[in-house]
């Protein structure tokens, strides 16, 4: 996913999803916030968030991905998908 020029803490985009509730599908998220995990379905265009060890964004807890460094325009949006992810 490709979009504009962010600065280290600005809101990339909104995250919006719902509980799985035993859906299977690719852009389905294992989300840990606090003590509790939760699985949720991706339903808009934050589900094209790519995997990346050295990833540009991070999950915060209201639930957008927020630049972690700068990210140039041109550079893709990627975020830790987590251990699981090989």
């Amino acid at each position: 996913m490709q979009l504009g020029l962010f600065l280290a803490g600005e809101v990339v985009i909104s995250i919006e999803h719902r509980p799985t509730r035993g859906l299977k599908s690719p852009y389905i998220a294992r989300v840990q916030q606090g003590r509790s995990k939760k699985r949720i379905l991706m339903t808009n265009d934050a589900k094209y968030v790519n995997h990346s060890r050295q990833p540009n964004v991070t999950w915060s807890d209201d639930d957008n991905f927020v630049a972690i460094r700068s990210i140039a325009k041109g550079d893709e949006i990627l975020w830790n998908y987590g251990k699981e992810w090989v």
